[in-house]
């Protein structure tokens, strides 16, 4: 295994360039994690040691070398074993290029699709995962596990109705399955649905066994449903099971600001950061409640983490601009403002962003010139007149000394309206 690992690996250079794949296709049958709604799994990087090229095979009575890796067939087998074997080890991005080299050396092989799909859940790319298990199980209908997955996929990009139909077919064709029903749950969850949640996730959990997901998702059902005390039980149950899950230490968050005890909101929140400091949804839960209870010193590095774990995230973005200008700290603003536009550089959103902080920083012409270059921007009519409304509020308060520049960009852009 150790000789072939090393060809393997030289082929994997080219082949890590054609991970980003559009459509599913198969595997033999690797030994498969129990899946199901796993959130907030962190990616793992890779690594792998540089071995030597193997020695080539000779058989008695030959003295040249054969090539046993001479097919196809052949080959795709060895990938696939090395993405098994790398998946295993958490080698995520890895094993995802090794599968995806088995596909295309033999497209008759099963399974790849799911094994793939599978990892991007796990890498929080959800949408990758819903082409490849659509392809799945599309070539292979009875694959239990590739369609459970595939309804999980769909309820995290958003098709909840898609998701709970391809969830409740499952059910039903396997009615003593655990697993099915727990994922059921989790998409009703997802769609809004908390009191069929309940009932799915307690499906599950009466078939057994009990997992940390079934208890944490039955708590944020049962938090939909004003059911507070028993949320919280559901939760401690979840802990005890999964103490490094950050998924329901945020759920817990999330009920407590509901409930306006904001100390133990914050830490909760804290907790889930504490788990997974790539956790935004966290971080930015901490940051505003530190803003509410008007600890400004601690919520300023908030922030900045939470720009940190979601760069493209535009209403952290503002959020965070909105915080620095109050606290006087136009600086910082602008620096997260540009950030916005280097980013981004079509959106109007972030020019407006850029504006904002422009003005609050004294730069009323840079301002002026960030909201005209936004009002461009905008395909739709609310948004230039967002634009309109800022540079008007900007004009208003503009000093005498630039009433002439603001006379004269509206007289330019009414002639430009005619």
């Amino acid at each position: 295994m150790k000789s072939s690992r090393a060809l393997v690996l030289v082929l994997l250079c080219a082949a890590a360039l054609a991970a980003r794949v559009t459509s599913g296709a198969g595997v033999g049958a690797p030994p498969r994690p129990a899946p199901g709604p796993r959130l907030f799994v962190p990616s793992v990087p890779d690594s792998y040691p540089a071995e030597r090229d193997p020695a080539p095979i000779l058989i008695p009575g030959r003295m040249e070398p054969i090539d046993t890796l001479n097919t196809p067939q052949a080959r795709a087998r060895l990938f696939l074993a090395m993405g098994r074997d790398m998946e295993a080890r958490g080698e995520l991005t890895t094993a995802i290029a090794a599968y995806h080299s088995a596909w295309t050396l033999d497209t008759t092989l099963t399974g790849i699709g799911y094994r793939m799909g599978h990892i991007y859940l796990q890498l929080g790319e959800p949408q990758r995962a819903v082409r490849l298990l659509l392809a799945e199980v599309t070539r292979s209908p009875g694959d239990a596990d590739a369609a459970r997955e595939l309804g999980i996929a769909l309820a995290q990009i958003g098709r909840t109705g898609d998701a709970v139909r391809q969830l409740e077919l499952l059910a039903r064709k396997r009615p003593l399955d655990d697993e099915a029903w727990s994922a059921l749950g989790y998409a009703y969850l997802m769609a809004g649905r908390a009191q069929d949640a309940e009932t799915a996730l307690r499906r599950a959990l009466a078939l057994g066994p009990a997992r940390a997901s079934e208890h944490r998702d039955l708590g944020a059902a049962l938090a939909g449903l004003g059911r507070e005390r028993e949320a919280r039980a559901e939760y401690r149950r979840a802990m005890a099971m999964d103490p490094k899950d950050a998924g329901v230490w945020l759920n817990l968050g999330n009920l407590e600001r509901r409930a306006q005890r904001s100390e133990a909101a914050l830490a909760a929140y804290r907790e889930a950061e504490r788990r997974d400091s790539s956790l935004a949804l966290a971080i930015r839960g901490e940051a505003q409640m530190l803003v509410a209870l008007g600890r400004a010193r601690e919520a300023g590095p908030a922030f900045k983490r939470w720009l940190r774990a979601s760069p493209g995230d535009l209403e952290a973005r503002l959020q965070a601009i909105q915080f620095f200008v109050g606290e006087g700290r136009a600086d910082a603003a602008l620096e997260i403002a540009r950030e916005a536009v280097r980013l981004a550089p079509r959106s109007g959103d972030a020019r407006l962003m850029h504006g904002v902080a422009l003005d609050a920083s004294g730069d009323k012409r840079g301002a002026l010139d960030a909201f005209r270059r936004a009002a461009t921007l905008f395909p739709d009519s609310v948004g230039r007149a967002r634009s309109r409304q800022l540079i008007a509020t900007l004009r208003a308060g503009a000093p005498d000394s630039l009433r002439a520049l603001f006379a004269s960009d509206s007289l330019q852009h009414e002639a430009e309206r005619r």
